[in-house]
């Protein structure tokens, strides 16, 4: 079920009603945002907005994390991405898409928009507890965006959620020392090789 919720604001003032002369009607907002995407100087010109993030055709090939951290972790856990020297392949798959695979072999389609690009939502499953013996699957989200700075320079963030399923679940919170979902993001600088 979809609910649509409608909303109506009156900005009369109490010295004169709407649709008289003068009022908000007749006088057309110098700073409006038009649908050509293009705002109205106090001239009534249009300048084009400047986004500050020119096009740009990255670099296609292998690239290296320079740098990478950690931003914010509450799963306590290594996923083995955006750490410095780990690397990745850019490949062009036309119409404004571009692939990324990771050096451990996991490949994400990510679209471009000017030197911003946001990647498709990955998903899978890591057996690392199944394999020790313990009852639980972990089931880990990525979510990877981020802006080329140059043709051969980039940065990247991804968010990460693991959760848990299993019977063990509740012995792995208390082995790691957090608990289930959880989140992390990790943020990493890479440039072309």
């Amino acid at each position: 079920m979809f609910l649509l919720f409608a909303c109506t604001a009156s900005t009369t003032s109490p010295e004169r009603p709407l649709n008289e002369p003068g009022d908000w009607l007749d006088e057309p907002d110098d700073s409006a945002l038009i649908d050509s995407g293009e705002v109205l100087d106090d001239t009534g010109d249009s300048a084009p907005i400047d986004t500050g993030s020119p096009d740009l055709e990255p670099h296609l090939g292998s690239w290296i994390v320079t740098a990478g951290e950690v931003v914010e972790d509450g799963c306590g856990v290594d996923i083995g991405r955006g750490e410095a020297g780990a690397t990745l392949e850019l490949e062009d798959l036309g119409d404004q898409r571009i692939a990324l695979t990771f050096s451990g072999g996991e490949r994400v389609e990510c679209a471009l928009d000017g030197s911003d690009y946001l990647c498709d939502e990955s998903e899978s499953v890591d057996d690392t507890a199944r394999s020790m013996g313990f009852d639980a699957d972990l089931p880990v989200t990525l979510s990877t965006s981020g802006r080329f700075s140059a043709e051969d320079s980039m940065s990247m963030g991804t968010d990460v959620e693991i959760d848990c399923s299993g019977g063990d679940c509740v012995v792995l919170e208390v082995l790691v020392g957090n608990s289930f979902p959880c989140e992390m993001r990790i943020e990493s600088a890479l440039e072309a090789q």
